[in-house]
C-alpha cells in the first residue's frame, strides 16, 4: 500500500510531461523565432533605406548608454550599500545581544564555579576527615 509513486515511475512521468510540453510549446516558439527574424530583416531594410533614421537610432543608443550605465551603477552601488548596512546593523544588534547574554552567562558561570569549588572543598574535607579517621583506627 504505497501512497507515493516509485522513483522510477516518477521519472517516467516527468519525462512524459516534459515531452508533451515541448510538443505543445515547440511550434509556438518556432513561429515566434521566425516572426522575430522577419521583423529584424524588415527593420534592417527600412534603416538602409532611410539613413537619417539609422543615425537617429545610433545616436539614441550612444547617448542613452551613459545615463543607463550610470543608473545601473547607482542601483547596484546603492543596493550593495543598503544590503551592507542592513547586514552591519544585524551584526551589531546580534553582537550586542550576545554581549549582554555573555555578561549574564559570565556571572552564572562564576556562581557555578564558586558553588562547585565550595562543594568540592566540603566533600574533599569530609573525605580527608573520614580517611584520616579510618586510617587512625587501623
Amino acid at each position: 500500500m504505497a501512497i507515493l509513486p516509485k522513483p522510477q515511475s516518477a521519472l517516467i512521468s516527468v519525462a512524459t510531461w516534459s515531452h508533451s510540453a515541448q510538443q505543445k510549446v515547440g511550434p509556438a516558439l518556432e513561429q515566434a523565432r521566425q516572426a522575430a527574424i522577419a521583423s529584424l530583416k524588415y527593420t534592417q531594410a527600412v534603416l538602409k533605406r532611410y539613413p537619417p533614421l539609422m543615425a537617429f537610432l545610433v545616436a539614441i543608443v550612444l547617448f542613452s548608454a551613459i545615463p543607463l550605465g550610470t543608473f545601473a551603477a547607482f542601483g547596484l552601488t546603492s543596493g550593495a550599500i543598503v544590503l551592507g548596512t542592513a547586514g552591519t546593523g544585524v551584526a551589531i544588534v546580534q553582537g550586542s545581544l550576545l554581549a549582554i547574554a555573555g555578561f549574564f552567562l559570565f556571572w552564572f558561570l562564576l556562581g557555578a564555579l564558586f558553588f562547585a569549588g565550595l562543594t568540592t572543598f566540603w566533600f574533599s574535607a569530609a573525605y580527608l576527615g573520614y580517611k584520616s579517621f579510618v586510617d587512625k583506627k587501623q
